[in-house]
């Protein structure tokens, strides 16, 4: 029994009743090379799902097409799935404004989410690319290529019975992707930042060490015997004021570049 949220809109009964129907004769080496492309489809819409809280807009068409070779370079796919892994990831490191090593596992953590709860999600995703696709003045096109072969084919050619074999396969190759899979020498400019961004930190908890209250302000006598605030004072002549925001400053950019390197 298919739970609430698995449930079909009217709206995307209508889609569904608007779609073409087709037979496809495939075999089971062309089945896995087209599981991979739905993969890799579906990783764009993780994405776009992560990064607008569950909602499309008018930027939703674009980001789902150029993280997915399939859609933006016609890749068709060997059996091996962590070729599509790393393709994703590459595109999810390059393309979108958010580009981060945690966002793109939490996205394929999401894409074996929707394929292990079986048929319907994934049915039901595809139908949300579709509709933003048909929104779109260019990649509308990508429904008639693409996506509604996908919406016929799922429900027509494809059980759950595969479609949970294939899951496992997902998420044996999610664990094993790694950093060096990608070519981009991740792991090398992440330590010469931290480097450098630790070395920062160090600076300037010396140089604050080495500034002190006392230092910063000047007192000077005046020719009547008088002390005068020198040019250090603050708001309203108050020096105090002047070294309370200097060492806040300070120290409020000292712990953000600690917790930084603590967040990396």
């Amino acid at each position: 029994e298919p739970s609430e949220t698995d449930q079909f809109y009217q709206k995307e009964r209508h889609l569904m009743a608007q779609l073409p129907k087709k037979e496809y004769l495939i075999n089971s080496l062309e089945e896995e090379k087209i599981l991979n492309g739905l993969a890799d489809i579906l990783f764009g819409f993780a994405y776009d799902q992560r990064v607008n809280e569950g909602e499309l807009n008018v930027e939703s068409s674009w980001t789902i097409s150029t993280l997915s070779a399939t859609l933006s370079w016609l890749q068709v796919w060997d059996k091996d799935t962590l070729d599509v892994m790393i393709s994703c990831t590459r595109r999810a490191l390059c393309y979108p404004l958010l580009r981060n090593w945690n966002l793109i596992l939490k996205c394929l953590s999401d894409v074996d989410c929707l394929l292990s709860k079986g048929l319907r999600p994934v049915l039901k995703a595809m139908l949300k690319i579709h509709d933003a696709f048909q929104r779109s003045e260019i990649y509308y096109l990508l429904n008639k290529l693409f996506i509604s072969d996908y919406c016929v084919w799922l429900q027509t050619s494809l059980d759950n019975h595969k479609l949970g074999e294939f899951a496992n396969k997902y998420k044996l190759c999610i664990g094993k992707l790694s950093k060096t899979h990608i070519g981009f020498d991740l792991e090398y400019l992440e330590e010469t930042y931290l480097k450098s961004l630790e070395e920062s930190c160090s600076e300037l908890d010396e140089s604050s060490e080495e500034t002190s209250p006392g230092s910063e302000k000047s007192v000077d006598e005046s020719d009547d015997g008088s002390e005068k605030i020198g040019n250090n004072s603050g708001e309203n002549g108050n020096p105090i004021f002047s070294i309370c925001n200097h060492f806040d400053g300070m120290k409020i950019e000292r712990n953000s570049k600690k917790k930084l390197i603590e967040e990396l």
